[in-house]
């Protein structure tokens, strides 16, 4: 069974045209790497392509070639109608998946926990001011300020548990 190449019209074609008839049609995005492919000098590799492509034998020889590879009209009105009737169940795979659920901890225990490092930011905050040997102006505005801290990250955490005791007994 001849292939494309080696149709009628490229009889006439010596092995390195019929070579790059075949990567043209194989890639026909690129003449130039076609015509490398093709054993042409690489230097001179554009000016080769199109002057290939401008060669009526060469264009006959490659319309040959796509007209023996492409889909008659038939079969194109065949695919025009699978596509036509297609739908998105066609493309997508329906799968059904859980998804992973933090562990809760009771309140209580988040409580404690909230409060463990409010104490720990507190007992830090005391050795700090030790360590850095602030005098008392500076200690008064830090343990302020870790004061402050600490009433709003009690807060907060009183806060969002009223909101989720809201939220489930609602």
């Amino acid at each position: 069974m001849p292939t494309p190449i080696e149709a009628s019209s490229c009889s006439q074609l010596s092995f390195q045209r019929k070579r790059f008839v075949a990567l043209l049609v194989a890639d026909p995005n690129n003449a130039t790497q076609a015509a490398i492919g093709a054993k042409y000098s690489p230097s001179t590799a554009a000016q080769s392509a199109s002057r290939l492509l401008r060669t009526v034998k060469v264009r006959k020889a490659i319309a040959a070639v796509l007209r023996d590879v492409a889909p008659n009209p038939e079969e194109m009105a065949a695919r025009w109608d699978r596509v036509s009737r297609a739908t998105l169940d066609d493309f997508y795979t329906k799968e059904e998946y859980e998804e992973a659920t933090t562990i809760q901890r009771p309140l209580a225990e988040s409580i404690a926990a909230i409060e463990q490092a409010i104490d720990f930011d507190e007992e830090y905050a005391a050795r700090a001011v030790e360590l850095l040997g602030l005098v008392d102006e500076a200690k008064e505005d830090y343990l302020k300020c870790m004061d402050s801290y600490r009433i709003q990250s009690r807060a907060a955490s009183r806060w969002a548990v009223a909101k989720k005791e809201t939220a489930v007994f609602s």
